[in-house]
């Protein structure tokens, strides 16, 4: 079972300093500050769009770091191949549902996953002396 990143567990309320990761790999894991380019061999154009429309809403939620682009990669292959296949009419491999609903997974993208992370809350949440208003 993989890691899930320091970030994702800020955001699911589960992170611990004692579980924290090293340094050194730390710095392999710092959030993105903007969406970066996709990998020259994702071509399909499925893949191309879903890379464009997941990437830099995780660059805005800070869980998106350079290690994880080849991850997210793949997610948008899958996922292209996924509805190149939808769109000949043909019906796809419960492994490739499977895949991808595991790689979308990884990155809070399914419901189940989403409702593990944690909404930041708004300073009137945060001030226990305005609520009070």
């Amino acid at each position: 079972m993989q890691r899930r990143a320091d970030n994702l567990k800020l955001l699911m309320g589960t992170a611990r300093p004692d579980r924290a990761r090293k340094e050194s790999l730390a710095a392999a894991m710092e959030p993105l500050e903007t969406a970066p380019e996709p990998p020259s061999w994702l071509t399909a154009s499925a893949a191309l769009e879903e890379w464009h429309r997941l990437a830099p809403r995780l660059v805005a939620c800070k869980t998106l770091s350079e290690a994880m682009t080849t991850t997210l990669a793949h997610l948008c292959a899958a996922h292209g191949a996924l509805v190149a296949i939808y769109a000949r009419g043909e019906e796809p491999k419960a492994s490739l549902i499977a895949q991808v609903a595991r790689l979308a997974g990884e990155f809070g993208c399914t419901p189940a996953s989403a409702a593990k992370i944690s909404q930041p809350k708004s300073p009137r949440e945060q001030n226990k002396f305005l609520r009070l208003k």
